[in-house]
């Protein structure tokens, strides 16, 4: 069985970055579902991450230490990036090798979500958790948290989205198959036209929200269908709308 260390970014004592959402609140929303997700695919995973520590050399410490003392093969740390609030994107940072692949499989995961892809970045800052980890380690940077575009798609996928994009690359690095994933669809793009007017919508915490109102023989394009829907996709934003309101062009 595969050994791993996965840690939250920072902690109450040592804070992360803060913009439209708080960096740490939120790493401390994924990281766990990081770590069942990886379990779930047959992975020993430890959790490395400080509950709190006064100085930030304390806090990186305590998840090397411990990844370096428990015989882990690689090493997450969980983090959400931020600058000046119009760069955006996801990017996971590595030192090694073996770094840079794991890396390119987690980033292209990330992307998949609609996040601007800002690849694998080597290290040049000699971060410490890169310079004293013995095993493979990365720094994801999932998206910016002063950005409005990624905050949105963030919003969008969940966590749980965030959390599955890099338990699918850490089982492509390790070219493990995905346990618990949802069958891949045999559904063909479908060319339809609107037969009356409808909005297209997506549900989120209960909510009905109408993400384009389409008109009567607008063209769209049917990426998938679920009973009475079909599914749209709308500058990357998953949708849906009733199948009665569409015919064939």
């Amino acid at each position: 069985m595969i050994k791993g260390s996965v840690r939250g970014g920072h902690n109450y004592g040592v804070t992360g970055a803060s913009g439209i959402v708080n960096e740490v609140t939120e790493d401390r929303k994924y990281y766990p579902l990081v770590i069942k997700g990886l379990m779930e695919n047959g992975f020993d995973i430890q959790d490395v991450t400080p509950t709190r520590t006064s100085t930030i050399k304390q806090d990186l410490a305590h998840g090397v230490n411990l990844a370096n003392s428990n015989g882990s093969s690689f090493f997450i740390s969980c983090h959400l990036n931020s600058f000046n609030g119009s760069a955006k994107g996801c990017e996971v940072v590595y030192s090694s090798s073996s770094g840079k692949r794991l890396a390119e499989c987690i980033v292209n995961e990330l992307a998949q979500l609609g996040f601007y892809n800002r690849g694998a970045k080597q290290d040049t800052r000699g971060l410490y958790e890169l310079r004293h980890t013995k095993m493979t380690a990365v720094i994801i940077e999932p998206f910016f948290c002063d950005n409005e575009e990624d905050v949105g798609i963030y919003r969008r996928v969940g966590i749980k989205g965030i959390a599955d994009a890099i338990v699918k690359g850490v089982c492509t690095y390790y070219g493990k198959p995905i346990h618990n994933e949802a069958p891949k669809s045999t559904f063909k793009p479908l060319p339809l036209k609107m037969a009356y007017d409808s909005p297209a919508v997506f549900v989120r915490d209960g909510f009905m929200n109408i993400v384009k109102f389409f008109y009567r023989n607008d063209l769209i394009t049917a990426k998938d269908e679920k009973l009475e829907y079909y599914l749209v996709d709308i500058d990357g934003i998953k949708a849906w709308i009733p199948k009665r309101a569409t015919c064939p062009r």
